[in-house]
């Protein structure tokens, strides 16, 4: 079944209020780029500490795991195995969300940290020199 006969089914579902998943199936090459992801996440963690890239990390990080959904959903054949990956695909999505919330609300926080160092920076001017480093 192609897109447009699967849009058009959905269409028809829609109205009697059924849930319709499309699932995008993997080639040969999104398999081996989504393999090769993997065999560098730990290289990649070093990203997150890094100010400037911690937003460029929770982006790519969210695209591994999209496609690690979808690999492993895609490989897996029995009924069981389905339910107990989705089970895992749905925790690692919901640790992906705590992430990226938790981004969100560190970027206020070292902005109040830089803010105080600042402050510090300026009362300490006031009695000794400061060097430009």
């Amino acid at each position: 079944m192609n897109f447009i006969d699967e849009l058009k089914k959905a269409k028809i579902n829609e109205s009697f209020n059924s849930n319709i998943v499309f699932e995008k199936k993997l080639t040969a090459e999104d398999i081996n780029t989504v393999l090769h992801e993997i065999s560098q996440y730990g290289t990649k963690s070093e990203m997150m500490y890094d100010d400037g890239r911690l937003y460029e990390f929770i982006n790519e990080l969210g695209n591994l795991i999209e496609n690690i959904n979808l690999l492993t959903l895609q490989e897996t054949e029995d009924w069981f195995d389905k339910v107990s990956v989705s089970r895992d695909m749905k925790a690692l999505q919901d640790n992906y969300k705590l992430m990226q919330k938790t981004a969100k609300e560190l970027k206020p926080l070292r902005e109040r940290i830089a803010n105080c160092y600042d402050s510090i920076g300026i009362i300490i001017d006031r009695y000794y020199e400061i060097g430009d480093n």
